[in-house]
This record gives C-alpha cells, sequence and structure tokens, in this order.
C-alpha cells in the first residue's frame, strides 16, 4: 500500500516538476520557495514536539527571504562577494530574535529557541539556495537540474528496493534501522546507471569522468541528507515530518536529500567542470 501511494503521488508530481524545472526562472522560484516554507514549517513542528520554542513565523519568513535574495542577486551565494543583502538579512534577522525575547523577558529555552529557529534557516533554505544556483548555471542549469532530481529519485527508489530484496548490514541502525548497506550500495550503482543514460539521452557534452564524479557524490550525498533528516526524526520520535505527501510523508521527507546533494553538485561543477 505505502509503495503504491509513493508510485501515484510520483505519477502526478514528477510531469509537474519536470515541467517547472524545464521553465526555470520565476516558475522555479515559486517551487524553491514552497519547498522552503512547508519544508521549514515540518522542521519547526518537530523542533516544537521536542519542547523547542523556535520563531517559527519569523523564522520562515526568513528563510522565504533568503531564497528570493539568492534568485534576485542572480545566483551568489557569496556573504562577502556580490552577496551582502544575504548577510544583511541573516544579521538583522538574527537580532531580531534577540531583541524579541529581550522584549519578552524569557530567559529559559533562548539557546534552544535561537539555535533551532537558525538551523532550521541554514537546514532548509540556505540549502535550498544551491537548487536556485544549479538551474541558474549558464549554458546546462536545466539539463544539470534534471540530473539532480531524476537522479536522487531514482536511487531513493533503488536504495529502499535493493534494501528490502538484499539488506543484511545495518547502514546506521542507531539513526535509520531499516537502511542497509547493501540498499546504499544498490542506490550508489543506479546512480551510474542514471548518469550515463543521461549522458546519452539529452547531455552529450558531459565527460564520462564526470558522470562517474557526480554519480558517487550524488549517491553518497543524497543518502546522507537523508540520514540527516533521520536523525531529526529520531530525536524526536516520529516517523514521518508530514502526511502532506502520502506516501513520502511531508516536504521534508520528500526533499531532504537535495538539501545535501545540491551543495556538492554544485560546487564540483563550479570548481572542477
Amino acid at each position: 500500500m505505502a509503495l503504491m501511494k509513493r508510485t501515484i503521488t510520483g505519477l502526478i508530481g514528477i510531469p509537474i516538476l519536470l515541467l517547472i524545472i524545464w521553465w526555470g526562472y520565476l516558475p522555479f522560484l515559486f517551487l524553491v520557495c514552497g519547498i522552503v516554507v512547508l519544508a521549514l514549517l515540518e522542521f519547526y513542528h518537530l523542533a516544537q514536539r521536542q519542547g523547542f520554542k523556535p520563531f517559527r513565523f519569523t523564522g520562515t519568513i526568513c528563510g522565504l527571504l533568503l531564497v528570493i535574495l539568492i534568485f534576485l542577486n542572480d545566483a551568489k551565494l557569496s556573504i562577502t562577494a556580490g552577496g551582502e543583502e544575504n548577510s544583511l538579512l541573516i544579521t538583522f534577522f538574527l537580532l531580531l530574535f534577540f531583541t524579541i525575547r529581550i522584549i519578552k523577558g524569557e530567559v529559559s529555552g533562548s539557546i534552544s529557541a535561537l539555535g533551532t529557529t537558525l538551523l532550521g534557516i541554514f537546514y532548509v533554505a540556505w540549502f535550498s539556495g544551491y537548487l536556485i544556483l544549479i538551474r541558474n548555471l549558464r549554458p546546462y542549469g536545466r539539463q544539470y537540474t534534471y540530473i539532480l532530481f531524476v537522479t536522487i529519485w531514482i536511487l531513493d527508489t533503488a536504495a529502499y528496493l535493493g534494501g528490502m530484496k538484499f539488506g543484511r548490514h545495518k547502514l546506521a541502525k542507531s539513526i535509520s534501522p531499516n537502511k542497509t548497506i547493501e540498499g546504499a550500495v544498490t542506490a550508489v550503482l543506479f546512480a551510474q546507471i542514471t548518469l550515463f543514460i543521461s549522458k546519452w539521452w539529452f547531455f552529450d557534452s558531459l565527460r564520462y569522468r564526470d558522470c562517474f564524479i557526480i554519480a558517487l557524490i550524488l549517491g553518497i550525498g543524497a543518502q546522507l541528507g537523508d540520514l540527516g533528516e533521520s536523525l531529526i526524526k529520531r530525536d524526536v520520535g516520529v516517523k514521518d515530518s508530514g502526511n502532506l505527501l502520502p506516501g513520502h510523508g511531508g516536504v521534508l521527507d520528500r526533499f531532504d536529500s537535495l538539501f545535501f546533494a545540491a551543495p556538492l553538485l554544485y560546487y564540483y561543477i563550479r570548481f572542477f567542470m
């Protein structure tokens, strides 16, 4: 039943996402903004379940504005060269968070409130900003974005099925008991296959060496991202971050792999290609 729900959600959502990636620009910005808002709300809800009191509304607004500024800065994340608005925004909201606590006179839990709020902004919004950076790369931003999304979808499914079929050895038992080393290896293998098919199908200029390395980066990065979110959920004691996407859980559950994989892919492209 869970696999059927996952399949139905994918059949509906994947064509829409692929079309938005093709359009790029404002439609893709709106997509990323939607991911950030929903994922941040889920993250802050998880923090609240653990007894923390993050600035849920202002933290979400800050994350949303950060993504918009990344877009307006013509895909520059640097806060020291051409991205001063990003650092200004983060500085302003950090001052605001402190000021709110001071005005309210709330002493107990201040460190956890500030820490969880900022963690959400950087974990969700900052990492999501790399999706915009990759899509805005010229001349192959569209192709790289397709590779990022499609490879992660495929390796995620491969890890799930490979673990069910061949799984014997636990990958990170204390964090995610169902994940196995065999499933992880299957995922990386299918990432390799996906990259080479992508080269032959729509990205002929991609070198074979880069196919191999990008597949490895995405295979490892995506699974680290998945385990990273599992770490948070395990601490809170929940299975899913939400129930918005049938068969997948919440938005954070569906896009957690992208949060780690996107920065790794972006910097590999910028520094080595």
